[in-house]
């Protein structure tokens, strides 16, 4: 448990660093790769692996539900697609195994939140950890967390990236949308709703968020 553990905290700093951008490591912590009490959202779409980061912010503020999506590298999607086919199916067997050790409710979260340690579901504390400990090791920082990560990301986006108008020379209105009398974000939210997507997650915005994921990739 103790190497699964080490495995998957690596995975972790992959995702966290790798995949566009930069969340908040409460709504990081929340990928389902199973349906549970609420949809998983991570998902394998052509090649890469793909994680739909709830907002927290957007649902404690305004009361609705916003997901941005975002795409993994191709190596790193390897990493988690054979670690999800191969090793959490171990996972899951060993905490029914020792079921003396692990409680039902364990054995539930284990078979449905992607980042576990020690058997269970990883807390915010455990996840802030990993953060820390790898600007340490690998970079010799000291008492570099996620706020001072994000900053940093913040300012390469915006040096080296600009916005998703600079990157893809693409309005932010849409004139089809315009010609049709209502805002896209209109047109996104009430017209022609796509079946078994969730929330923000179109067609259209999956095209989008892997552009921007993959310039990303090159900075």
């Amino acid at each position: 448990m103790k190497t699964h553990d080490q495995l998957l905290e690596h995975m972790f700093m992959e995702g966290y660093l790798l995949d566009g951008g930069n969340k908040r490591v409460r709504e990081y912590m929340d990928y389902q790769f199973c349906n549970g009490n609420t949809p998983r959202n991570v998902f394998h779409h052509d090649g890469h692996v793909h994680l739909a980061t709830r907002r927290l912010k957007t649902d404690n503020i305004l009361g609705q539900e916003s997901f941005v999506l975002t795409m993994l590298p191709s190596r790193v999607s390897c990493h988690f697609d054979l670690y999800l086919v191969l090793i959490q199916p171990f996972i899951i067997t060993l905490c029914h195994v020792l079921s003396p050790v692990f409680t039902q409710h364990d054995t539930a979260e284990v078979s449905t939140f992607l980042w576990i340690r020690n058997g269970r579901w990883a807390t915010y504390q455990m996840l802030l950890s990993y953060v820390t400990q790898f600007f340490k090791q690998t970079c010799g920082i000291e008492n570099l967390g996620c706020h001072g990560y994000r900053h940093m990301v913040v300012e390469i986006v915006r040096l080296f990236l600009g916005s998703e108008y600079e990157v893809d020379l693409e309005n932010e209105e849409d004139m089809l949308a315009d010609q049709c009398g209502h805002k896209k974000s209109t047109s996104i939210r009430h017209y022609a709703n796509e079946l078994d997507r969730i929330n923000k997650v179109t067609s259209k915005n999956v095209g989008r968020s892997r552009m921007m994921s993959k310039a990303w990739f090159q900075v």
